[in-house]
């Protein structure tokens, strides 16, 4: 009886993963949207979860890596649903100029445009 009761789990190992600036930075860093086979590799602006189970398989912050794509793929397959994504298939991710902290490169006196709706990385 506890066995019908059972959701079948994508099989795809645990990740632990380590943040590559905090969330607060993420949050207010430029980005950009891409879609999931170019976010790999790339920095999340979101904490992206599917569920269920509803635990965050990507933390704003973190280095998006080929695996927890794959986890939100599964659970979607099986009828799932994600959320905290810009939209469906895509990720909000850093430009990469911001990361390393370097200011942008731009030559006029005007601030440079930033790629998304959240407010420009602060010094």
């Amino acid at each position: 009886a506890q066995d019908e009761l059972t959701l079948a789990a994508p099989a795809v190992a645990p990740m632990v993963t380590l943040p590559a600036v905090s969330p607060r930075q993420a949050c207010f860093a430029a980005t950009e949207t891409v879609v999931a086979s170019a976010a790999v590799g790339r920095i999340s602006a979101d904490t992206i979860a599917a569920y269920p189970p509803g635990i965050p398989a990507i933390v704003a912050g973190e280095v998006i890596e080929a695996g927890a794509i794959a986890q939100l793929a599964a659970v979607k397959d099986q009828g799932g649903y994600i959320t905290g994504g810009s939209a469906p298939g895509t990720f909000r991710v850093l430009v990469p100029a911001r990361i390393s902290g370097s200011p942008p490169a731009h030559t006029s006196s005007s601030p440079p445009a930033h790629t998304s709706n959240s407010p420009p990385a602060r010094p």
